[in-house]
């Protein structure tokens, strides 16, 4: 009874599906739940890019949003399509599920033309780490403006917990280390713990590249006097093989204080992208450090390995905790901490996630001139439903990077 109670539903589902269809086809688009939460939100006094003007030329556009948002669902595959429906399958999905976790949920918020922009930085010396340095120095283009980290579950806590405070104070506060180890790169350090972080660092921050590794290491504590030390990020390299002619190396980028956070993240949508996207480029390169970083890097390293400092960096490992990672990802709630000392505009997922080294795993569509265009347009006279497609859909696409719960 209960196998035929569950045919009839799903054909059911499939019959609300096909007369959905019918009428998306005939009458245009239906006012999905998803649709009115999106209608009620723009009609909001969102700021992008400081202009209310911008959020009303989103409103004026809705109609374009209505017919956007219906092929991204369609992209999505968010309803059973007819082929399903006739073999009576299980609802798909292209993004991430349970048991299926290597799927994005933002497919249509990325540039796929951008690829591995870092090929300027490379050192060959130091197993192809970003830290080439030119006249004694890393080059500014080189250097990152996001870091990333994996904590234990009860740092995690701990920096949800005392976020506000550790900024006030200029340090992080027990249980945190007195110092954060990061990398540039979302899934680098992925055995160290189970909850991943994505840190954005403040525009003034300051790179200090010490070779030396015992030096590296304990700067932090030797230099705590220095007024500078709390807006600067410290680029150790270190050597991991006692023979010399085995090119393997690990890069970490270390924090002495949280002052030089801008804000951090975790349970996003968008950083779980960013990690799928970087697990996707380590495995189709696995042992090619010329096209991706990873922490631990030589000929013979690829982004699962058996463990480092007795820590398991193995893809069972991952595999583990990706269900967790994913589960957390959807739950709702505070997923952004931002530097008390920013100004309300700068305090969204749009700066969080901006970043001026768009690379394989962070390459959100940003268009920084969009405004201004818009407003020689204007000058012109030419009315907003005339402009050019392109132009329209760089605007919805800037307006879900600033605001990517709508996605949700």
């Amino acid at each position: 009874m209960k196998r035929y109670c569950k045919i009839l539903l799903k054909l059911f589902s499939c019959f609300l599906f096909l007369n959905q269809a019918s009428l998306a086809n005939s009458s245009g688009l239906e006012l999905t739940p998803e649709l009115l939460k999106l209608k009620k939100s723009i009609r909001k006094k969102y700021i992008i890019y400081g202009s209310d003007k911008f959020s009303s030329d989103l409103i004026i556009l809705f109609d374009e949003i209505e017919k956007r948002l219906k092929k991204l669902q369609s992209t999505r595959k968010r309803y059973i399509n007819q082929s399903e429906c006739q073999k009576l399958g299980p609802f798909k999905s292209i993004i991430p599920s349970e048991g299926d976790y290597f799927k994005l949920f933002n497919i249509e918020l990325y540039d796929h033309k951008v690829g591995f922009t870092l090929k300027d930085c490379l050192d060959p010396q130091k197993a192809y780490h970003s830290v080439l340095k030119i006249d004694s120095k890393i080059p500014e283009k080189c250097l990152p403006d996001t870091l990333y980290t994996w904590v234990p579950n009860y740092q995690y806590w701990a920096w949800k917990k005392f976020s506000k405070k550790m900024w006030e104070k200029g340090k992080f506060p027990f249980p945190l280390p007195s110092k954060v180890f990061t990398t540039r790169t979302p899934m680098s350090s992925h055995g160290y713990g189970k909850v991943p972080i994505r840190i954005k660092l403040l525009p003034n921050t300051k790179f200090l590249y010490i070779e030396d590794n015992i030096q590296a290491y304990d700067y932090c504590e030797k230099h705590k006097s220095d007024p500078d030390i709390k807006n600067t990020v410290i680029v150790r390299t270190k050597r991991i093989s006692l023979d010399v002619n085995v090119n393997k190396w690990i890069a970490e980028y270390v924090m002495c204080s949280p002052s030089a956070i801008h804000s951090w993240s975790s349970g996003t949508k968008l950083h779980y992208d960013e990690m799928i996207r970087d697990t996707q480029r380590n495995i189709r390169y696995r042992f090619d450090n010329t096209k991706r970083e990873i922490y631990l890097q030589s000929s013979r390293t690829g982004l699962f390995i058996q463990n480092i400092d007795v820590t398991s960096f193995g893809s069972w490992a991952f595999n583990k905790k990706i269900k967790k990672i994913f589960n957390r990802t959807i739950l709702p709630g505070k997923k952004i901490y931002y530097n008390p000392i920013l100004k309300n505009e700068e305090k969204s997922s749009y700066h969080h996630f901006k970043t001026k080294l768009p690379i394989y795993w962070n390459n959100i569509k940003d268009v920084r001139n969009l405004s201004k265009k818009i407003e020689r347009l204007k000058e012109k006279g030419i009315p907003l439903e005339k402009f050019p497609k392109k132009m329209q859909e760089d605007m919805l696409l800037l307006f879900y990077s600033a605001h990517p719960e709508l996605l949700d």
